[in-house]
Protein backbone atom coordinates (compact mmCIF):
# COMPACT_ATOMS: atom_id res chain seq x y z
CA UNK A 1 0.00 0.00 0.00
CA UNK A 2 1.80 3.46 -1.06
CA UNK A 3 -1.84 5.06 -0.88
CA UNK A 4 -5.17 5.73 0.88
CA UNK A 5 -7.94 7.52 0.44
CA UNK A 6 -10.69 9.06 2.62
CA UNK A 7 -14.20 10.61 2.53
CA UNK A 8 -15.96 11.88 6.23
CA UNK A 9 -19.38 12.53 6.20
CA UNK A 10 -23.19 10.52 7.16
CA UNK A 11 -23.57 6.61 7.14
CA UNK A 12 -25.77 7.16 4.34
CA UNK A 13 -24.15 8.86 2.08
CA UNK A 14 -21.16 7.33 2.47
CA UNK A 15 -22.84 3.46 2.52
CA UNK A 16 -24.06 4.46 -1.11
CA UNK A 17 -20.86 5.34 -2.28
CA UNK A 18 -19.78 2.06 -1.10
CA UNK A 19 -22.40 0.60 -3.03
CA UNK A 20 -22.03 2.60 -5.82
CA UNK A 21 -18.42 0.79 -6.40
CA UNK A 22 -18.81 -2.69 -5.66
CA UNK A 23 -15.25 -4.04 -7.26
CA UNK A 24 -13.33 -1.09 -4.46
CA UNK A 25 -12.23 -2.61 -1.00
CA UNK A 26 -13.70 -0.07 1.71
CA UNK A 27 -13.20 0.09 4.95
CA UNK A 28 -16.62 2.01 6.71
CA UNK A 29 -15.52 3.40 10.33
CA UNK A 30 -17.82 4.40 12.68
CA UNK A 31 -16.88 6.90 15.43
CA UNK A 32 -16.88 6.37 19.20
CA UNK A 33 -17.86 9.30 20.39
CA UNK A 34 -20.24 11.34 17.40
CA UNK A 35 -22.13 9.37 15.03
CA UNK A 36 -22.46 12.00 12.48
CA UNK A 37 -18.70 11.78 10.79
CA UNK A 38 -18.31 8.63 9.66
CA UNK A 39 -15.26 7.45 7.89
CA UNK A 40 -14.70 5.35 4.29
CA UNK A 41 -11.03 4.57 3.84
CA UNK A 42 -9.83 2.41 0.45
CA UNK A 43 -6.44 1.72 -0.50
CA UNK A 44 -7.58 1.56 -4.28
CA UNK A 45 -5.16 4.01 -6.39
CA UNK A 46 -8.87 4.95 -8.44
CA UNK A 47 -10.35 7.97 -7.21
CA UNK A 48 -14.01 7.05 -6.18
CA UNK A 49 -14.89 10.20 -4.07
CA UNK A 50 -15.60 14.06 -5.03
CA UNK A 51 -13.13 15.61 -2.82
CA UNK A 52 -11.12 12.72 -1.18
CA UNK A 53 -8.12 13.05 1.35
CA UNK A 54 -4.93 11.31 -0.24
CA UNK A 55 -2.64 9.91 2.63
CA UNK A 56 0.96 8.76 1.57
CA UNK A 57 1.62 5.62 3.28
CA UNK A 58 5.11 6.62 4.74
CA UNK A 59 5.54 3.17 7.17
CA UNK A 60 3.54 0.43 8.23
CA UNK A 61 3.48 -3.18 10.33
CA UNK A 62 0.62 -5.61 10.27
CA UNK A 63 -1.18 -7.40 7.56
CA UNK A 64 -5.12 -7.11 8.48
CA UNK A 65 -6.61 -3.37 8.14
CA UNK A 66 -10.10 -4.09 10.20
CA UNK A 67 -11.30 -4.13 13.69
CA UNK A 68 -11.13 -1.12 16.37
CA UNK A 69 -9.09 1.92 14.44
CA UNK A 70 -7.37 5.09 16.36
CA UNK A 71 -6.28 7.92 14.36
CA UNK A 72 -3.75 10.41 15.82
CA UNK A 73 -3.66 13.43 13.39
CA UNK A 74 -0.66 15.57 14.10
CA UNK A 75 0.17 18.73 12.63
CA UNK A 76 4.20 19.99 13.60
CA UNK A 77 6.31 22.81 13.80
CA UNK A 78 9.06 21.95 11.03
CA UNK A 79 11.81 21.48 13.52
CA UNK A 80 9.80 18.57 15.00
CA UNK A 81 9.16 16.70 12.27
CA UNK A 82 12.69 14.75 12.30
CA UNK A 83 12.55 13.31 15.60
CA UNK A 84 8.90 12.53 15.02
CA UNK A 85 9.34 10.31 12.09
CA UNK A 86 12.24 8.68 14.20
CA UNK A 87 10.11 8.07 16.68
CA UNK A 88 7.05 6.81 14.68
CA UNK A 89 9.71 4.39 12.62
CA UNK A 90 10.48 3.25 16.26
CA UNK A 91 7.38 2.41 16.93
CA UNK A 92 6.63 0.70 13.92
CA UNK A 93 9.41 -1.47 14.30
CA UNK A 94 9.07 -2.08 18.02
CA UNK A 95 5.09 -3.16 17.28
CA UNK A 96 5.80 -5.84 14.97
CA UNK A 97 4.51 -8.65 17.05
CA UNK A 98 2.14 -6.93 19.26
CA UNK A 99 -0.92 -8.31 20.62
CA UNK A 100 -4.26 -7.88 19.14
CA UNK A 101 -2.58 -5.19 17.00
CA UNK A 102 -3.99 -5.63 13.08
CA UNK A 103 -2.28 -2.87 11.67
CA UNK A 104 -0.04 0.07 12.54
CA UNK A 105 0.61 3.03 9.54
CA UNK A 106 1.92 6.50 9.23
CA UNK A 107 0.84 8.42 6.88
CA UNK A 108 1.27 11.99 5.37
CA UNK A 109 -1.36 14.61 4.28
CA UNK A 110 0.06 17.50 2.54
CA UNK A 111 -1.98 20.44 1.10
CA UNK A 112 0.65 22.78 -0.39
CA UNK A 113 3.20 23.40 2.01
CA UNK A 114 0.90 22.46 5.12
CA UNK A 115 1.69 18.56 6.24
CA UNK A 116 -0.38 16.45 8.50
CA UNK A 117 0.99 13.21 9.70
CA UNK A 118 -1.66 10.59 10.92
CA UNK A 119 -0.67 7.37 12.82
CA UNK A 120 -3.35 5.06 12.53
CA UNK A 121 -3.57 1.97 14.06
CA UNK A 122 -6.29 -1.07 13.72
CA UNK A 123 -7.01 -3.62 16.82
CA UNK A 124 -8.25 -6.56 17.77
CA UNK A 125 -10.91 -4.30 20.34
CA UNK A 126 -11.08 -1.26 21.74
CA UNK A 127 -9.46 -2.79 25.12
CA UNK A 128 -6.75 -4.04 23.42
CA UNK A 129 -6.12 -0.42 21.99
CA UNK A 130 -6.38 1.18 25.57
CA UNK A 131 -3.28 -0.89 26.63
CA UNK A 132 -0.95 -0.27 24.10
CA UNK A 133 -2.33 3.32 23.51
CA UNK A 134 -1.52 4.18 27.95
CA UNK A 135 1.86 1.95 27.87
CA UNK A 136 3.38 2.39 24.44
CA UNK A 137 2.08 5.36 22.09
CA UNK A 138 1.75 8.04 25.21
CA UNK A 139 5.02 7.56 26.33
CA UNK A 140 6.78 7.32 23.27
CA UNK A 141 4.73 10.08 21.76
CA UNK A 142 3.87 12.30 24.90
CA UNK A 143 6.44 15.17 24.16
CA UNK A 144 4.75 15.66 20.48
CA UNK A 145 1.10 15.56 21.89
CA UNK A 146 1.85 18.38 24.58
CA UNK A 147 3.24 21.15 22.10
CA UNK A 148 0.87 20.01 19.01
CA UNK A 149 -1.62 20.30 21.51
CA UNK A 150 -0.98 23.31 22.87
CA UNK A 151 -1.58 25.05 19.39
CA UNK A 152 -4.47 22.59 18.94
CA UNK A 153 -2.67 20.63 16.22
CA UNK A 154 -3.46 17.49 17.64
CA UNK A 155 -6.36 15.30 17.90
CA UNK A 156 -7.44 11.38 17.97
CA UNK A 157 -10.30 9.80 16.45
CA UNK A 158 -11.58 6.43 17.75
CA UNK A 159 -13.53 4.33 14.98
CA UNK A 160 -14.87 0.96 15.34
CA UNK A 161 -15.78 -0.99 11.26
CA UNK A 162 -18.79 -1.18 10.24
CA UNK A 163 -19.31 -4.77 8.67
CA UNK A 164 -20.33 -3.80 5.14
CA UNK A 165 -21.85 -7.51 4.62
CA UNK A 166 -24.88 -6.27 6.72
CA UNK A 167 -25.45 -2.75 4.38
Amino acid sequence: MTMMQAAFGQESLLTDIIKAHPHNDFILLEPDDDKSDFQVITFDEANVFSDPFKYEVIAQTGKQMDGYFAFMYFDLDEKLVKPFLAACQNLVEQNVNTPGLNKLMLLKYQIKNDIQYVIISAWHDAQTYQVWHDEHYLPAFDRFINIAAKIESYHEALYHQINLNEK
